[in-house]
Formats: structure tokens, sequence, C-alpha cells
């Protein structure tokens, strides 16, 4: 096990992640900001889950852009071992604070907002190349990913034939974001 490095661990992530944050800065629907619900397993892993069912749709670890390396090896193996897609997103902590209110109503603190993130995936495929998001274009891709990654979910079970009980809600959410994308196609502005 290694030392620890800083002594300091960023809150900046876990409140930007939020609907107070999200919502409506970056993200309009209340329901899909809602929608990427998150626990951090360690404070290494965040996990993407299905809100009803709460089954692990992919794998992000996070860390600040100043953080010159994020050692991902652990990560790329776990994620190859569940069958999932992994991601390591660094980011930029803002000058400016994030304006949720709750944040400092219920911790009594101020965090950074964030600027810029820089992602790279690290699984199915571990990629040396990052991509650069603003703060929308980043929530966006999430939420974006988020129902990619319940259809896949979905088509899996329904290619093993294990459908299960409880499993209509997940046909309910594919359905409600194939309307909704559908709708973005016809207004002519379909999320990236």
């Amino acid at each position: 096990m290694q030392e620890e490095q800083s002594a300091r661990r960023s809150a900046v992530y876990s409140m930007w992640h939020r609907i107070g944050s999200l919502c409506p800065r970056y993200i309009d629907n209340p329901d899909r900001a809602k929608a990427l619900g998150c626990i951090d397993l360690d404070q290494v892993i965040w996990v993407e889950w299905h809100m009803e069912r709460k089954e692990p749709l992919a794998l992000i670890e996070t860390a600040r852009k100043s953080d010159k390396f994020k050692a991902t090896s652990i990560l790329h193996r776990l994620a190859f071992r569940a069958g999932l897609p992994a991601y390591c997103v660094r980011y930029d902590e803002s000058k400016r604070h994030n304006p949720d209110p709750s944040i400092e109503k219920r911790f009594g603190i101020r965090v950074p907002d964030i600027d810029r993130f820089y992602l790279r995936e690290v699984a199915p495929n571990l990629c040396s190349r990052e991509l650069e998001y603003t703060p929308v274009e980043y929530a966006n891709w999430l939420a974006g990913q988020r129902d990619h990654w319940l259809r896949r979910f979905a088509r899996d079970l329904k290619g093993n034939g294990a459908l299960e009980p409880g499993m209509e809600y997940c046909a309910m959410c594919l359905r409600r974001i194939e309307s909704a994308h559908l709708l973005e196609i016809q207004n002519g502005h379909e999320t990236p």
C-alpha cells in the first residue's frame, strides 16, 4: 500500500456531480440530472448505476488535473473483470465557487466549481489520449453515455433470456430515452 500523498481530499467533483449543481446549469431536465446517481468506493471509483436496480453501468475514477499522474491499472483490471466501461476523468478547479446553495447550507463550506474536464478511456480500450470537455459538454456526455450503458445493459439481459422481475422499469426508462432522443432529433439539436 502506498503512503498518503496529500492528506487532502477534494470534494469538487463530488459537489459538481449533484443535482443542484448540474440542473439547470448543464442539464435542463431534473429527472435526467437526478438519474446520474453515484457512489464513491473508497474515494477512488465512481460508479454510475441504474437507479431502481443499482446495477453498475460504468466505472469512473476522478482526480484534479493538477495531480500530474493518475494510475488506472487496477481500474482497468476491475472493469475488465466486471465487463464494464471505465474512464479516468481529471478536472480543472475553477476560481469561482460552485453556486449550489445546498453545499454551504449542508456542509458549511464553499467548494470550487469545475472549469474543464479531461476524459480518457481506461476500459475496454486503454487509451492514452484525453478528450477535453466544458462542464456542459461533460454533463451531456455523461447523461448520454448513461443512456447508452443502460441500453447495453438491457440488451445484454434480453440476449441472455434473463429479463428478471422488476425489469419493466428498465424497459420504461429505455422507452423514455428513445422518445426524448427522437424529440431532440426532430427539434434539430441532438445531444452529443
